[in-house]
């Protein structure tokens, strides 16, 4: 089968080829809509497809996108819908994503990897830490990227995060009248996520002089079913109220919480669905979609020099997000 051609194209559209060239590659801020609608128009009635390999040698661009994947992420849904949103927004831009495990080795042995080897055009890091060793080495190697959370790096960057302070907030504004005391399971403590919860939760005790609260870090996402199983039967009982970072470890609760316990159970869920979690359980989602769509839609916005705001993710009721 014969490969239509650029000069097809413009001249079915009936403009120049460095017009016609100008659009298909997405440097047609100059061009009026009404041509870069006949270029669109002629490009898919021709089925006219771009040659990535020598736009990348004319441009030096890869128009591909790195997710780095963080191998003890035990999350299945929080990568997925991450994914899902990063993936449709960069396609709008024509952006392939390719997703490169973390390496074990070195902390930076796959964001040094892909600075070397110019396989990328931008990176998307997850799993961020106070002092993040990969955000140094990139803003070092001028390789442009963004983080899924905040660090504290004292580098300015482009990051998605999300509004710890409201998602505690709306979990106080529903424990029970007689709640005394409440525990919070808070996540890795490497993890800036962290940091934040922390400060959060005592920025919100604060406003309740009459509870007592206390921060869990025995246990987290890592933690096996049989660790989190002892921590409630023996703990658990402590708590008027228990509120978790992630779903992941609420149903282990659930289970090895006696049934004729008043304790309440409260989580953060990682995505748009509940359908795994008992209706006994308060929740909030964390729109993880949305979240990537940010993630990609910022870093494009990194490569074509239009600098946008930090996007913060609020907590959302299960009847206020999408599924």
């Amino acid at each position: 089968m014969v490969k239509t051609t650029l000069k097809e194209v413009s001249k079915l559209a009936g403009v120049s080829i460095a017009t016609a060239s100008r659009v298909l590659n997405q440097q047609s801020n100059n061009v009026k809509a009404s041509t870069r609608e006949k270029v669109l128009l002629a490009s898919e009635k021709l089925g006219f497809k771009l040659d990535r390999a020598a736009r990348r040698l004319r441009t030096g661009e890869t128009f591909v996108i790195a997710y780095i994947l963080n191998r003890r992420d035990p999350a299945f849904q929080f990568v997925s819908e991450l994914l899902l949103g990063i993936t449709d927004r960069a396609l709008l831009d024509d952006y392939h994503v390719v997703i490169v495990p973390e390496a074990e080795i070195s902390p930076i042995g796959s964001v040094e990897y892909l600075s070397k080897s110019n396989d990328c055009d931008g990176v998307i890091l997850t799993h961020t830490k106070l002092d993040d060793p990969r955000v140094r080495w990139l803003q070092e190697q001028n390789l442009p990227f963004i983080t899924h959370g905040h660090t504290r790096c004292n580098i300015e960057h482009d990051a998605v995060d999300y509004d710890h302070l409201h998602f505690l907030q709306l979990c106080f504004a529903e424990l029970n009248a007689n709640c005394e005391n409440v525990a919070l399971i808070c996540p890795p403590t490497e993890l800036t996520f962290s940091t934040l919860m922390n400060e959060a939760f005592h920025t919100v005790l604060s406003e309740f002089p009459n509870i007592n609260g206390s921060i869990i870090t025995g246990i987290n996402a890592e933690s096996k079913v049989e660790e989190i199983g002892v921590w409630a039967k023996r703990e658990a009982h402590k708590y008027d109220a228990v509120i978790s970072y992630t779903d992941a470890i609420v149903n282990a609760l659930v289970a090895a919480i006696l049934p004729d316990t008043s304790t309440q159970i409260m989580t953060r869920v990682f995505g748009r669905s509940r359908s795994h979690i008992p209706e006994s359980v308060f929740l909030l989602h964390q729109d993880l979609y949305q979240d990537g769509w940010a993630l990609a839609d910022t870093l494009i916005c990194q490569f074509k020099g239009k600098p946008k705001s930090n996007y913060i993710s609020t907590p959302k009721r299960s009847g206020e997000i999408k599924i």
